[in-house]
């Protein structure tokens, strides 16, 4: 089931910490933007609300690829609290740079930002384009 349908939006949401983490973490998921993982973490931390430790968020931040984010993600990432939490907005901020220069938007201040983040753990690669798939 894809994330796209409201019954794989269902089955995605009614998964334990270790499943949603399993998925979103898998560099096999197979999704048209890294936003989509944004928003299915979100989704599913916001369900839960106050059910959800600190520890569990910070673990599920780290599924996300912040440098694989659109323009329109990194706008969604400074508005979920726990991410940038997780994160620290200079280093969601710093991984928009790393979008820019694999986009092709070059810039000198934004290759000292690469740095940072490859030394926080952001070098895995972008997934495969197509739907995030619910088995």
């Amino acid at each position: 089931m894809a994330w796209a349908s409201s019954e794989g939006r269902a089955r995605f949401l009614t998964l334990p910490l270790k499943g949603v983490q399993l998925l979103l973490g898998d560099a096999s998921s197979r999704l048209a933007y890294e936003n989509t993982v944004l928003v299915a973490a979100a989704a599913w931390v916001q369900l839960r609300g106050d059910g959800v430790s600190d520890e569990d968020k910070q673990r599920l931040a780290w599924t996300i690829r912040c440098p694989f984010l659109t323009p329109f993600g990194f706008g969604l990432a400074m508005a979920v609290p726990w991410l940038v939490e997780a994160h620290g907005a200079p280093l969601i901020v710093a991984a928009s740079g790393i979008n820019a220069v694999l986009t092709g938007t070059d810039a000198p201040s934004i290759k000292a930002m690469v740095t940072d983040c490859k030394a926080m753990g952001w070098q895995r690669a972008g997934r495969w384009a197509g739907a995030l798939r619910l088995h």
